[in-house]
């Protein structure tokens, strides 16, 4: 028994079409769908994403991390695996950022605070929001092995994103995990 909403093509069409000038957020809001729903729809109708950024890595991640960049403010984001060798396991980034200076800007602030990589393989460490003189870094476990790393702009409001985006992330990240259990 399904209890989500059925769109006919045309409408489908029209969501996308205005989501394509839009952001995720936007879109679900005027047409009241869910931001993952938009995500797989663009997957599936092929839907290119904001020119000035490019995804890279296993297309299986593809949709949980455009939910997650299209929220409001967010410049980037990736999931990193393997800590000790930094390897990406999928980002979208805005070509002004490098994957790298990414993966780099995580390690600094992991060194420069009392937080250690082992607690996000642990499971110990859950979040941690980070204000940086260029906007906020947000470092989250996003299931076993995988880190998630957010930047948002500088102009973010810091209650929008406590309040309105932790939800959200919370709910990719299980979305993650129960994703790579399927896929053990």
């Amino acid at each position: 028994m399904s209890s989500g909403k059925r769109y006919s093509k045309e409408k489908k069409e029209e969501i996308m079409h205005y989501r394509q000038n839009h952001t995720y957020r936007e879109t679900a809001d005027k047409y009241s769908v869910s931001q993952m729903t938009l995500a797989r729809w663009s997957r599936k109708y092929k839907i290119k994403g904001i020119p000035g950024e490019r995804y890279s890595g296993d297309p299986a991640y593809k949709t949980f991390l455009e939910v997650l960049k299209y929220l409001e403010g967010v410049r980037s984001v990736a999931l990193f695996s393997d800590m000790t060798d930094g390897s990406s396991v999928a980002s979208i980034i805005e070509n002004s950022i490098s994957e790298d200076g990414l993966f780099l800007g995580m390690l600094t602030y992991l060194s420069a605070s009392s937080r250690t990589i082992e607690e996000f393989d642990l499971g110990t460490l859950d979040i941690t929001l980070t204000k940086t003189s260029n906007g906020f870094l947000l470092i989250r476990g996003a299931g076993p092995k995988l880190i998630l790393i957010m930047v948002y702009r500088g102009t973010t409001d810091f209650q929008k994103i406590v309040n309105q985006d932790f939800p959200i992330i919370d709910r990719v990240c299980a979305d993650i995990s129960k994703h790579l259990e399927k896929s053990e």
